[in-house]
């Protein structure tokens, strides 16, 4: 088993792994436009656009190959540690049974598990950062037009223009990545929930492999307050995963197992463990959020509440660190500017 809580602060280095490097390409992108010159002829314009974009492009691709390498350590060493939190939970249960459970080292089907799902979860963080160079020099591109087009229209001065195209930057970031079902999430979001619920999923099958290894029938699930409202209806259960027990749910059908969105699937904090009959008995609360005076749907609000100002502060940070970039390749009157915008993030 993987307690919530764990499973809430898995994916925190990785996460904040790519959070800094979506941080580090707008600040470059940043430098760039601060230094984009005051070019009235477009043909010079132009060259220097595309020199900049090619720029961008090179630099990022070394900022991801440098990220990547380091992410790739991150999802192992957290594989390595989520396996092995779960297994032993569950052992003890199995061996508190009289039951044998054989280390994970000894069985190749067990171990073969694990690899797969760090190989998934690259893959997984692989395809995140795929275009990301391509992303970056499309916008710092579309970054210098669009000051190049407020400078020339006569609507704005230079540092009003770069002020402004600096300041939404920051703001935005320089891309967002975007799933095939249309939505569009940050990398480090992203990178977050491909970590969560590959060590999840990687967990689960393990603990199912080990359950038929040993015969074992029954698992309770976890639950924790202010679970996903669809989630909340089988928290804390215990189920047959064979269907055949007459006094519990069938565990696949109740939860939704091997579903997006059911138990072990997209950002799920649940996670499971064996029940032996005579020996366990339940550890977990089906409604945990009445203890705290609360309805599951209340604390769920509150929850997604303290998300988004985490996400504020993330960006937030982004934001100075951007402005803080710009600062440093700019003139002293766009500077003098940009450190207004500095003060307000």
């Amino acid at each position: 088993m993987l307690n919530p809580t764990y499973l809430a602060s898995c994916a925190d280095d990785v996460s904040a792994l790519f959070a800094q490097l979506e941080a580090d390409i707008t600040a470059d992108i940043a430098k760039r436009v601060a230094k984009m010159g005051r070019y009235s002829d477009s043909s010079m314009w132009q060259a220097h656009k595309l020199r900049e974009a090619s720029a961008a492009h090179d630099m990022c691709s070394r900022m991801v190959k440098r990220y990547s390498k380091q992410s790739r350590k991150n999802i192992q060493d957290a594989f390595i540690l989520g396996c092995k939190e779960a297994m032993l939970f569950d052992d003890k249960i199995y061996k508190a049974a009289g039951m044998h459970p054989s280390s994970i080292s000894s069985s190749q089907a067990l171990m073969d598990v694990i690899i797969a799902g760090v190989q998934k979860t690259n893959g997984v963080m692989d395809n995140l950062t795929m275009t990301t160079a391509r992303d970056a020099s499309h916008s710092i591109q579309n970054a210098l037009d669009r000051a190049y087009m407020q400078v020339m229209s006569g609507a704005f001065s230079y540092d009003q223009a770069a002020r402004k195209v600096i300041s939404e930057l920051g703001k935005k970031g320089y891309t967002c990545f975007k799933y095939d079902s249309g939505t569009k999430t940050s990398l480090e979001a992203a990178s977050r929930r491909a970590l969560l619920t590959g060590l999840n999923q990687t967990t689960a099958q393990l603990q199912l492999a080990r359950a038929q290894e040993l015969d074992s029938d029954l698992v309770e699930v976890t639950s924790h307050a202010g679970a996903r409202p669809t989630h909340a209806e089988w928290q804390g259960q215990i189920y047959s995963l064979s269907g055949s027990n007459p006094r519990y749910d069938n565990f696949y059908d109740a939860t939704g197992y091997g579903f997006g969105d059911g138990l072990c699937g997209w950002n799920c904090y649940h996670s499971f463990y064996p029940y032996i009959e005579g020996v366990s008995s339940p550890s977990f609360d089906r409604d945990p959020a009445a203890q705290l005076g609360k309805s599951n749907d209340e604390l769920y609000e509150e929850t997604q509440g303290q998300r988004y100002l985490e996400r504020q502060v993330r960006k937030s940070r982004r934001e100075c660190q951007t402005l803080d970039a710009a600062i440093e390749e700019a003139d002293e009157s766009l500077a003098n500017a940009l450190r207004a915008e500095f003060a307000k993030s």
